[in-house]
C-alpha cells in the first residue's frame, strides 16, 4: 500500500454488505477492510490499524456513532 492509498474501516454486521462495499472502494484505490458493528471492536481497530476513514451506522450494538467519536478522540489525544 503506497502513501496515496486511503485506508477505510467498514463497520457492519452484514458480511455481504461489507465485502461488497470493500470491493467497490478497492476500485478507487481505497484499501478497505471490515469489522463487526460493535463499539469495542471498532475502537480497537481504529487504534491498531489507524484507518483514514470509518464507515459505520449511526447506531452500534452497544453505543452510537457520537459516543464512538467522543471515546476515540479521548483515547487518541492521550
Amino acid at each position: 500500500m503506497d502513501k496515496t492509498t486511503l485506508k477505510a474501516l467498514i463497520c457492519d454486521d452484514s458480511a455481504e454488505f461489507g465485502v461488497n462495499l470493500a470491493s467497490y472502494l478497492n476500485q478507487y484505490n481505497i484499501y478497505a477492510y471490515t469489522r463487526k458493528n460493535d463499539e469495542s471492536i471498532i475502537i480497537n481497530s481504529i487504534i491498531k490499524d489507524a484507518p483514514d476513514l470509518v464507515i459505520t451506522n449511526l447506531t452500534l450494538k452497544n453505543s452510537d456513532a457520537i459516543e464512538l467519536i467522543i471515546k476515540v478522540r479521548s483515547i487518541l489525544h492521550k
